[in-house]
């Protein structure tokens, strides 16, 4: 009876070193699928890295024919405000020319 109670408790020992080895197996098994999770969630981090970079880079672009497209509207604004000045003193000295020859016209009795 003495070595059924010494095989019984290895064999109790055997069974508690089974289970703490599929314990160990099951958390070296999660340990490996969490690291391939974390490398795949740096891949995408890594990617979406990369297209905010991008992104930056697009927004100064955009930014930088924003402001020369601005830098050419003002300029424009300044012509066309030139213009419009020179048309603006065409208008009065037309309408003097016009009184002028009128006036000829009058004093000459042609009218």
């Amino acid at each position: 009876m003495d070595v059924i109670a010494e095989l019984t408790g290895v064999n109790d020992n055997f069974q508690l070193e089974l289970t703490n080895a599929r314990t160990a197996l099951n958390s070296a098994r999660n340990l490996g699928a969490s690291r391939e999770e974390l490398s795949a969630l740096e891949q995408a981090r890594d990617v979406a890295l990369a297209e905010a970079a991008q992104l930056t880079r697009d927004l100064s672009t955009a930014q930088s024919a924003l402001d020369s497209n601005n830098a050419t509207i003002a300029e424009l604004t300044r012509g066309n405000d030139r213009l419009l000045g020179d048309f603006d003193a065409s208008e009065l000295a037309l309408a003097a020319a016009l009184a002028s020859q009128a006036a000829a016209l009058d004093g000459a009795g042609m009218t």
